[in-house]
């Protein structure tokens, strides 16, 4: 049988590590690993039954403890996103992981900023079978995750899920899916750009909300580092947001997530931003491409 592997995120070195033969600092206690893993993980799929070369959506279920927290795949300044492999049958095709938006999260106020998942975060994809695909199948993942508190426990776990041939049924687990894909970024469109006022000046975009609005943005690893990652990313209700560019690599712009709060602190909208430096956002400039494997053959 041939295999197809799809790799959910990138292994990144944790920046906050302890170094072989080094005292110890902090003391040990708040590094000791327990039995308890703080964070489990479930293979789902929306449907009961699939059938072939018709798509249908396969997830990885994150359960995460109280006050524990796993990481999104962009900037952080500490830890690394959860990475799946799945093992596909021959013939079957796979799309891109898609990731709902994350919390930001001061670890140490002023110092530590990351952008993380709490409770239960749902990755998922769309997964097509072969058109010569019969009886039941058998898919296989690995998962390799970093879960963290005050200390951070690394967990992986080998999952499986049979799904028969049928005609397509919605499984138990579609509110699961309704709930991520609630926060998945969206594109800017004509009526997302005039809730704001948008400025370029001196390397930095300002985007100020046209009604008490305050802002959240999680850089991606595609533009350059921050100049100042913690001013840089929220705004107070009615503020002006400032994302200040710094030096290093990456796409001369800004690419990230806007999330937008109302009054109440309540989310009502996420966007993607993808804009060039110097750029104003435009619906024609900012709309993502279909992917190939997001409708149905």
């Amino acid at each position: 049988m041939l295999i197809a592997s799809v790799v959910a995120g990138v292994l990144l070195p944790m920046l906050h590590g302890a170094h072989a033969g080094a005292a110890p600092e902090p003391p040990l206690e708040p590094q000791v690993m327990d039995e308890v893993p703080h964070a489990r993980a479930t293979l789902v799929a929306d449907v009961l039954t699939y059938e072939p070369g018709r798509t249908f959506t396969l997830g990885v279920t994150f359960d995460i403890d109280e006050n524990w927290h796993l990481y999104w795949q962009g900037a952080n300044d500490s830890g690394f996103p959860p990475a799946v492999e799945v093992r596909l049958p021959e013939g079957w095709t796979m799309g891109d992981w898609q990731w709902p938006a994350p919390v930001r999260h001061e670890t140490t106020p002023g110092q530590i900023l990351d952008f993380i998942y709490e409770h239960r975060v749902t990755l998922f994809a769309e997964v097509t079978p072969a058109k010569s695909a019969s009886g039941p199948v058998d898919l296989e993942a690995s998962a390799e995750w970093l879960v963290c508190q005050e200390a951070c426990i690394p967990g992986d776990a080998l999952l499986s899920i049979q799904i028969p041939e049928g005609p397509a049924k919605p499984s138990d687990h579609v509110e699961l899916f309704d709930e991520a894909r609630a926060r998945i970024p969206r594109p800017l469109d004509a009526e997302a750009i005039s809730r704001f006022v948008w400025k370029w000046s001196r390397g930095s975009l300002r985007i100020t909300p046209v009604d008490r609005l305050s802002l959240t943005f999680a850089p991606s690893l595609a533009m350059p580092p921050l100049a100042d990652r913690f001013r840089s990313t929220a705004s107070k209700p009615g503020e002006t947001l400032v994302i200040a560019l710094g030096h290093g690599d990456g796409e001369p712009g800004v690419s990230g997530v806007l999330e937008v709060f109302d009054a109440q602190d309540q989310s009502v909208a996420i966007y993607h931003l993808e804009i060039p430096l110097g750029a104003m956002p435009s619906p024609a400039s900012t709309r993502e491409e279909e992917s190939p494997s997001s409708s149905n053959p």
